[in-house]
């Protein structure tokens, strides 16, 4: 990891350390996948020419890519760690990252979609893209909405049952975007909840595959 850090700029050295992370394996990547991703901004030619793609000269950004691309499990968190980073707008001088970072992403779509079971694979984290984009919606409502907690209570729950939201049954199952391991089958109006915080945080159950079991 201090090899891919911002005091190496060396194109071999990094490589070398790319080389080093060829021999981990998907459990022990994913521990430090976070890092990695972040690192890929420190890469000294990876934003160099907007025309090519963000992979050309960033050893780095293969690896993570073709490990990506060989298991949902680590490509389901490459893919939501680059979003992340790329929408990031917290701090001032962050656009060429999150150019960089929408670049990579994109380049992962694209080998992505190579694979036998490519499109299958896009949908999955295309359709997790949509449920955040609509639990994002809702919850900026509920937080700019008027009333007491109860209101904003009976707000979600109404939200969440509205068939025209989809969120009570996901036909077929959706890989949780938290941790992909566990396939959702729809959420439960009735037992979500809007925590006491100022920044009212919401709380949803969710049904899961296998047994009848529930995930918050």
């Amino acid at each position: 990891l201090e090899l891919l850090g911002p005091t190496f700029d060396n194109p071999d050295v990094r490589a070398y350390a790319v080389d080093r992370l060829q021999k981990s394996d998907d459990e022990e990547l994913l521990l430090y996948l976070l890092q990695l991703v972040q690192a890929l901004k420190f890469e000294p030619n990876v934003n160099s020419n907007d025309d090519e793609p963000a992979t050309q000269d960033s050893s780095l950004a293969r690896f993570l890519i073709s490990r990506g691309v060989e298991s949902f499990l680590l490509g389901n968190y490459l893919y939501w760690y680059l979003s992340v980073e790329s929408e990031d707008r917290g701090s001032p001088g962050t656009a060429n990252s999150r150019k960089l970072f929408a670049k990579v992403s994109y380049d992962f779509m694209v080998e992505l979609m190579k694979q036998p079971d490519g499109a299958e694979k896009r949908r999955t984290l295309l359709r997790q893209a949509e449920l955040i984009t609509i639990l994002s919606k809702i919850s900026r409502e509920i937080r700019s909405s008027g009333g007491d907690r109860t209101r904003k209570i009976e707000r979600l729950k109404r939200f969440l049952a509205d068939p025209k939201n989809e969120l009570t049954t996901f036909d077929p199952p959706l890989a949780l975007p938290l941790d992909p391991s566990v396939s959702i089958i729809g959420c439960y109006p009735e037992e979500s909840n809007v925590f006491k915080s100022s920044l009212l945080p919401l709380y949803i159950t969710f049904g899961t595959t296998g047994a009848l079991r529930r995930r918050r």
